[in-house]
């Protein structure tokens, strides 16, 4: 039995996985219905069952606190490497960024905190150090570059009041919270487009609206969609709904272990 996943584009390995998922006893699949529940079908099989990333949960089992910023008055934008991939650059990227940030900050009071999640990603340190020093609200500003503890991660995206990310589990985390988010797709392969889109379809939100390709954002692009979604959360009933389907098969994967 596998807990939440996603498979695929498989690409190369699709002969290989076409033999072998039909062998296991059941997998959840993480992201809705439109994506690798279709794919599974197309391999014959129907021991699926569409449930939320283990991470979704992160936000109720851990509590500890990060208390540099105050709860509800702070967006988070991830920023990765895949930056980098933007037809127009990544400056370009960051421009669209810095007027995104400006406005959150004029319009919205908003205070900012840019975060990175891989400790060895050089060109998002590089491109938060630059958004930062370019700014002309650098003092509303934080920044989270090197993570040594997850839990105070857990808390920002727990406490914060928007989130922007080129990454899946930045959504995973602040749909757990039912925060509003976007997710950006920085691949042309379906790798991130069927991951992103497929975690809010698991959460009941249609996503037209709330996720976006890295060469179709600019600034004003960014505001509209803040605008339009930042009232779109995951509900507590959806909540309720994915905390008994994994706590079901939890304790179906346990029936087999006594």
């Amino acid at each position: 039995m596998f807990l939440a996943n996603s498979v695929g584009p498989m690409l190369q390995y699709d002969l290989y996985t076409r033999k072998t998922l039909p062998l296991i006893d059941s997998i959840m699949v993480r992201d809705g219905k439109s994506y690798t529940w279709k794919l599974l079908q197309s391999y014959g099989m129907s021991q699926m069952i569409a449930g939320a990333d283990d991470l979704f949960f992160a936000g109720d089992m851990y509590t500890e606190e990060y208390t540099e910023i105050k709860d509800n008055d702070y967006v988070i934008i991830e920023i990765m490497m895949w930056i980098k991939r933007a037809v127009k650059g990544e400056d370009f990227v960051l421009k669209s960024l810095s007027e995104f940030i400006n406005w959150l900050v004029e319009k919205e009071h908003k205070n900012i905190m840019l975060i990175n999640f891989d400790l060895y990603d050089n060109t998002a340190k590089s491109a938060i150090a630059k958004l930062v020093s370019e700014s002309k609200h650098s003092s509303n500003i934080k920044t989270c570059t090197e993570i040594h503890n997850m839990y105070d991660v857990f808390s920002l995206y727990r406490n914060c009041s928007y989130s922007l990310s080129f990454k899946y589990h930045p959504v995973i985390l602040a749909l757990g919270n039912s925060k509003p988010c976007t997710g950006i797709i920085t691949d042309n392969d379906g790798y991130y487009e069927s991951k992103l889109k497929g975690a809010f379809e698991t959460c009941g939100i249609n996503p037209s609206k709330n996720v976006l390709a890295i060469d179709s954002i600019t600034g004003a692009l960014l505001i509209d969609t803040y605008q339009q979604t930042k009232n779109i959360t995951c509900s507590k009933e959806m909540r309720s709904k994915l905390f008994a389907v994994r706590t079901n098969y939890m304790q179906k994967i346990l029936s087999y272990l006594e």
